[in-house]
């Protein structure tokens, strides 16, 4: 046989194009994993500020996957579930199931916030009969949990807020909440206005004479103490805040007693949650006692935002180390949870008093024990400060397993002003 130098030049460069491709389509591990531990302990902005020069060591694939997951953290759901069902229609051969299953859950908490109820109850019902086999029985359970939530509510239209101009609305301080006036029905009630609710909530007394359309379900409610709560569903088909219409919103419905704390002899006729404010998209919160919400938004490039489903989670800085806090304009105390503390153990339990207290909400009042932090600096967007104490509870809580606190009114009071943009992604302070 003749040697042909130029087919094996040929041979050659295709050899070096194929083992190129080949390259591309496998993910390099080292990056691979350091993301994905991003992903397990919820640091979206770490896994965000990584992602991007790590895209060409990663396969498509594992590449669209953490994109998904930032998209949804950040507020951009129709992005992320195009990438989720991109990635089940291209690579759904070499995706594993507890994979499949990761991607379902947040595009059906994809589908909550964008008001689809019938498609985020479809994609629970989907998770529990195919894929409960890759879940634990914790997971399951809140699927359950959630298409039980979904399902009845499934053929109401999605919540609507019409913008056209700058919206002011008067709040009312008590203590350190801010309530403020609903009308629905023709009955005005003064409800908490309260970034930690997932949802907008009313007592059973409130829903029927604002004439809710009520939905039975069997659904467990958590809250702030260990206390699971059984709710009905309600909605509005429109209540007014000041001057701003928001129609078909969805309420959960408790009995009077949740509502009534005894020990303090303190009545919460309701919440307006999380779903109303995530579609004012920018909400101006005055010290002085005012709500605004601007026609136009303004970005501040702050990015120290992201949602973990329905929980506003803000990125702040004690000194120079980088903390999550949950945010949460309900709470009068700000709070660190066993997450913090495991990074602190040693200090702590050498330097910082340990306590007796008392903690609680809707869910009622319980003991606890804490550490009090005294004089603990912070850093919040464009605004500093040190609270004079801060409360580290000793105890494991559901809703604070990956995040190192709870931030609530006693920062936030220390300003003229706080600022929460939905869009952007951020909290600022002035």
């Amino acid at each position: 046989m003749r040697y042909d130098p130029f087919f094996s030049v040929c041979f050659f460069v295709f050899c070096l194009v194929t083992m190129q491709a080949c390259r591309t389509h496998v993910s390099d591990p080292v990056v691979d994993n350091q993301l994905s531990q991003w992903l397990e302990k919820k640091d979206f902005f770490r896994l965000r500020e990584e992602l991007v020069p790590a895209k060409n060591k990663l396969s498509p694939d594992r590449w669209l996957f953490y994109q998904a997951h930032c998209n949804h953290a950040f507020g951009r759901e129709e992005e992320s579930n195009g990438q989720i069902r991109t990635l089940f229609d291209t690579y759904g051969h070499v995706l594993s199931d507890t994979l499949k299953k990761d991607l379902l859950e947040i595009q059906a908490q994809n589908y909550s916030r964008l008001f689809r109820y019938a498609e985020a109850a479809d994609t629970y019902l989907q998770l529990i009969r195919e894929y409960a086999a890759v879940a634990d029985s914790a997971e399951v359970e809140s699927y359950r949990n959630m298409y039980a939530l979904w399902q009845p509510v499934r053929d109401v239209l999605p919540q609507r807020i019409t913008k056209t101009k700058d919206v002011k609305i008067p709040l009312i301080r008590e203590g350190n909440h801010y309530r403020i006036a609903v009308t629905c029905g023709g009955v005005t009630e003064n409800l908490f206005f309260d970034t930690g609710a997932n949802l907008s909530s009313v007592s059973e007394s409130i829903a029927a004479e604002m004439g809710l359309t009520l939905y039975d379900t069997d659904i467990e409610v958590a809250t702030s103490t260990p206390v699971r709560i059984q709710s009905r569903l309600g909605v509005a088909d429109s209540l007014w805040l000041g001057d701003l219409l928001v129609e078909n919103v969805v309420f959960l419905v408790m009995p009077d007693e949740v509502f009534y704390i005894a020990p303090i002899d303190f009545h919460i006729k309701g919440t307006i949650g999380f779903p109303v404010m995530y579609q004012m998209e920018e909400v101006h919160m005055y010290r002085h006692g005012e709500l605004e919400i601007p026609a136009r938004r303004e970005d501040r490039e702050l990015n120290n935002l992201f949602l973990d489903h329905l929980h506003p989670v803000v990125r702040i800085y004690s000194g120079s180390e980088s903390l999550l806090f949950t945010l949460d304009t309900g709470a009068a105390d700000s709070e660190l949870y066993r997450t913090y503390y495991r990074k602190h153990e040693a200090y702590i339990q050498e330097n910082v008093e340990l306590t007796e207290g008392k903690r609680g909400g809707a869910g009622g009042i319980e003991e606890v024990r804490k550490y009090v932090w005294k004089d603990f600096p912070y850093r919040l967007g464009g605004g500093s400060g040190t609270l004079p104490e801060i409360s580290i509870i000793d105890g494991e809580y559901v809703f604070a397993d990956r995040y190192d606190g709870n931030l609530g009114q006693d920062v936030f009071g220390q300003y003229h002003k706080l600022i929460l943009n939905f869009r952007e992604m951020y909290v600022d302070v002035e």
